[in-house]
């Protein structure tokens, strides 16, 4: 069907194979979308969703008759209306594709900042988990339908199966007790197979029973890359997956391509062999269990340790928790977001939208990503332990956004990422005001608190950070806490920074006043 307007002022559809009508054969019996916005309510409702006493077949309008899922009430509201959400966990994605209007806004409340949860897991059915070994610990296993990236338990994120322990539950691949590969290290390479002689405690199992031939095979190394080690030429002192070929037992080498995989993305990077002072941990292997609370995983088959029977399992599978795309005047406000693949909250083409109290935790990728958003107000809440970056203003520009009251830490890349690696000053007039950030300390990435790339007309005002990085006499690869390269017009003031570098490369206009810095290292590069 077409859309046609008449001379004599009537709209009417009409069939696609119609030329040029005057009348219609299709009746309107009402319309209620213009423009993609829909029309303004003429009296605003409020509807509910209760996870534990509601049921999609009520008609959500009130507390005693509310909902079972958002996804349900998603497609209900209109401007001015208000959905309530009351305390759960809520395993779906809230999918928006819709606008309301200026001075009506579509409000998405939770009763409970942090009771409200939209999660990215699911559970495993615990009647098919079995006892598979008691030593060194007990070791459960059952088989799911897909491999995860995450698994939790009783509501705790599980560690990988590591050897050496982490420094960091939180953080597998920060290196401090990685094993140093010294110049004694046996390192042969074959027809682009690269053979590492193993530390000496890979001989036996975490039970202490020896090894035989093959057994580390799909074991995965967490390969910390020293400076020396970096044919890609931007890769050094970050950490890579390399999977197990082989491995002889008699002499204790493993086998592995040449080739160094990104945790986050995926990307291959090939060329690395290992040399001194590159270090390493052993990874996702059952043998290498010691203790409650790890993990390992084989294809679909799943490995948890605890002390007992653990009452849940959950493994990841969802991957966005709040999606917007092509929307104007949406406000978000108490929710808790977690557990999902990609980033918890997405935004694609938004306008005029509000984030007001939103935490965004334990993601694979971002907390909260913006793509080609403008007056995006960011105000509260938390954005920790994200794989990727906090808040990004990614890819494509972003423009009039602030970022307040917030507290920004420990993401294993940026608490705040803005701009893009082509346009200049696609992304402008972005306001940084009053947040806690940091600190950023992985070597996932090159972590930093605050990271800008060409970005025009910065404001960055009344902050606390606070990052860990020491000088190395580059200032190149440690963790900073703010970072600036080829942006325009940035102003600096009221700020507490403590610990860490801190580099404004080839920025056009720098303003820095009344700010107070501890044990940090300024660094400024201009062009000349």
């Amino acid at each position: 069907m077409k859309v046609f307007y008449s001379v004599n002022g009537k709209i009417g559809f009409y069939d696609k194979t119609t030329d040029s009508p005057t009348t219609s054969r299709y009746k309107i019996l009402g319309v209620k979308v213009w423009k993609g916005k829909l029309l303004h309510s003429a009296s605003p409702q409020t509807f509910y969703v209760d996870q534990s006493t509601g049921s999609d077949s009520n008609n959500g309008k009130t507390k005693s008759s509310p909902w079972k899922t958002i996804s349900r009430a998603q497609y209900m509201l209109q401007p001015d209306d208000t959905l309530i959400i009351g305390p759960g966990i809520y395993r779906e994605t809230l999918k928006i594709q819709y606008s309301a209007l200026p001075g009506h806004p579509i409000t998405f409340k939770g009763t409970d900042s942090k009771n409200v949860i939209i999660d990215g897991s699911i559970p495993v059915d615990m009647s098919k988990v079995k006892l598979f070994a008691s030593a060194p610990v007990n070791i459960y296993t059952t088989t799911i339908q897909r491999t995860p990236l995450f698994l939790y338990s009783e509501t705790k994120k599980l560690v990988p199966a590591m050897i050496p322990l982490p420094y960091s539950d939180l953080d597998p691949f920060l290196s401090t007790n990685y094993i140093t590969i010294t110049a004694a290290t046996n390192v042969t390479t074959v027809s682009n197979i690269v053979y590492l002689q193993l530390d000496d405690r890979f001989r036996k199992k975490a039970d202490g029973t020896s090894v035989p031939d093959g057994y580390w095979v799909g074991a995965k190394l967490y390969h910390f890359i020293g400076d020396g080690n970096n044919p890609a030429g931007t890769l050094a002192k970050v950490t890579f997956y390399r999977t197990v070929l082989s491995y002889d037992s008699k002499t204790n080498t493993a086998g592995f391509t040449n080739v160094a995989i990104s945790p986050l993305d995926g990307t291959a990077y090939s060329g690395f062999s290992f040399i001194k002072n590159d270090k390493y941990a052993l990874g996702n292997h059952v043998g290498l269990i010691s203790k409650p609370g790890q993990y390992a995983l084989d294809n679909n088959q799943v490995y948890v340790s605890a002390d007992t029977l653990p009452k849940s399992i959950e493994v990841s599978v969802i991957k966005y928790g709040l999606w917007m795309q092509f929307t104007e005047y949406l406000v978000f406000d108490s929710l808790f977001v977690r557990r999902f693949e990609g980033t918890g909250v997405f935004c694609n083409y938004c306008s005029k939208t509000s984030y007001l109290n939103i935490t965004s935790n334990e993601n694979f990728f971002d907390g909260l990503g913006i793509q080609m958003g403008d007056n995006i107000i960011i105000d509260g809440g938390e954005y920790a332990y994200n794989w990727n970056n906090g808040i990004d203003f990614f890819a494509r520009g972003s423009r009039d956004c602030t970022v307040k009251n917030t507290y920004i830490h420990h993401n294993l890349n940026n608490g705040i990422w803005a701009g893009n690696t082509n346009a200049l000053f696609d992304t402008f007039n972005i306001q940084i005001i009053s947040n806690r950030i940091g600190p950023h300390s992985s070597e996932l990435q090159h972590a930093d608190n605050i990271q800008f790339s060409k970005v025009h007309n910065i404001l960055i005002k009344d902050n606390y950070l606070i990052n860990d990085g020491t000088y190395d006499g580059a200032l190149t690869h440690n963790p900073q806490n703010m970072w600036n390269e080829n942006c325009g017009k940035i102003t600096f003031t009221g700020n507490v920074i403590i610990g860490g570098p801190m580099g404004i490369n080839w920025s056009s206009e720098i303003r820095m006043y009344n700010n107070v810095f501890y044990n940090v290292w300024l660094r400024f590069l201009v062009e000349g």
